[in-house]
């Protein structure tokens, strides 16, 4: 069945984990109509959950980005053409030469708004490998390292993404002084940090992120999609994700969004909501077992 997907890395992350089996298997070609599909068409390649996939379709990104321009200035540098908006549809369709009766559009938000989906399982962790990593040349070893990601540049200046703050960076430095774990850091440009065994990856490759977020002992970081990769095998207790200020922008504690929201608590499969409220925090602050 041809596909199209229009989603952010962190969105298809996480609908990849709640689509079924039969509607991966149904899937034979992929238009990607989004930015990021760049890098997440690696994630499907030798994925065998998806035993159909013959070709995906990329659009070209100052393409995607010129016609984005014309509809949505803002939305430019991270150009997506959602089906669930007719006139972004319109275009996506039109950029492959599509018509709409030619395709099946994944709706990933209505997926993530749907209670009723239940977690199948990350194919992304499941198909990856040790090998994606030079374990040798980062100097560190499968399953004995924090992991932590760094907001990227795009999200970085708008109020509903969490920041790394100076005390961050002092609880990250406390936990790998008390766990005796080198830290892993993911960003998508250089950056200062205060980390005494500290290692920044300047946009690794998107396979290798999937390993380092099966194999990490331990993750910190902002809301994003390694988070929510590594949700998809670490336990509550090794994970701190840190949120935004809900109440400044929703009026209401962080965990009483995580409680009342299904588009995030998708997000977090397979963790309870209870589970979450733990470990997805608007501060980080070390949890009682990482204290010495």
């Amino acid at each position: 069945m041809n596909t199209y997907i229009s989603a952010g890395i962190g969105d298809m992350v996480s609908v990849d984990a709640l689509l079924t089996k039969d509607e991966k298997k149904s899937i034979s070609e992929i238009f990607w109509a989004c930015r990021w599909g760049e890098a997440l068409f690696h994630l499907f390649i030798d994925n065998d959950a998806y035993p159909n996939l013959e070709r995906q379709h990329l659009i070209e990104d100052k393409v995607g980005m010129g016609n984005m321009l014309r509809i949505e200035p803002g939305a430019a540098s991270f150009w997506h053409f959602r089906p669930d908006f007719p006139a972004n549809y319109a275009i996506g369709l039109s950029l492959f030469n599509l018509c709409e009766e030619e395709v099946n559009a994944i709706d990933t938000i209505g997926i993530l708004n749907d209670p009723s989906r239940k977690y199948q399982g990350s194919s992304f962790l499941d198909s990856c490998t040790l090998e994606s990593v030079d374990w040798e040349a980062l100097k560190i070893k499968s399953n004995d390292y924090i992991l932590v990601h760094y907001p990227t540049a795009a999200r970085s200046q708008r109020n509903d993404i969490a920041r790394i703050t100076d005390s961050d960076w002092q609880m990250i430095e406390t936990l790998s002084i008390n766990t005796d774990l080198d830290v892993i850091i993911i960003s998508d440009r250089e950056i200062k940090h205060t980390l005494s065994r500290g290692t920044v990856l300047v946009n690794y490759n998107i396979k290798s992120i999937v390993t380092l977020a099966k194999y990490a002992e331990y993750f910190v970081g902002c809301d994003s999609f390694v988070s929510q990769l590594v949700c998809k095998g670490l336990s509550p207790d090794k994970m701190y994700v840190k949120g935004h200020d809900y109440q400044l922008t929703h009026g209401r504690h962080i965990s009483e969004e995580i409680r009342s929201n299904v588009n995030l608590q998708q997000h977090y499969t397979p963790h309870s909501v209870e589970d979450i409220v733990s470990f997805y925090t608007s501060e980080l602050k070390l949890k009682h077992g990482d204290m010495k």
